[in-house]
């Protein structure tokens, strides 16, 4: 089966990568540690994905980043402080992981 997100962002996924570099920028919310521990996925896995997968949307302040060799989709949330370039960027917020097929 294949999953489709939307279109793929460039500029945003290149934005997630940055900022994912350092791992203090990338905070956990309570329901996303909750998901990755039913779904087996830990903060490492999580922070690959947001550093190697490709964000698509946003839609409205959110958006996903999918790592399709992890079977990981992460759902970004709090992106309203990016703008359209994205450079003001520098927290991110994962709402929830959802393992992909």
């Amino acid at each position: 089966m294949v999953q489709t997100f939307g279109d793929a962002n460039p500029k945003l996924t290149k934005a997630i990568k940055r900022v994912a570099r350092e791992s203090d920028n990338v905070i956990f919310s309570e329901h996303a540690e909750k998901r990755m521990d039913e779904r087996d996925f830990d903060h490492d896995e999580v922070r690959t994905c947001l550093r190697r997968g490709v964000a698509y949307g946003p839609e409205g302040d959110a958006c996903n980043v999918v790592h399709l060799g992890l079977h990981l989709r992460v759902a970004v949330s709090g992106l309203e402080a990016g703008g359209e370039d994205w450079l003001a960027l520098e927290k991110l917020t994962v709402a929830t992981v959802i393992r992909i097929d």
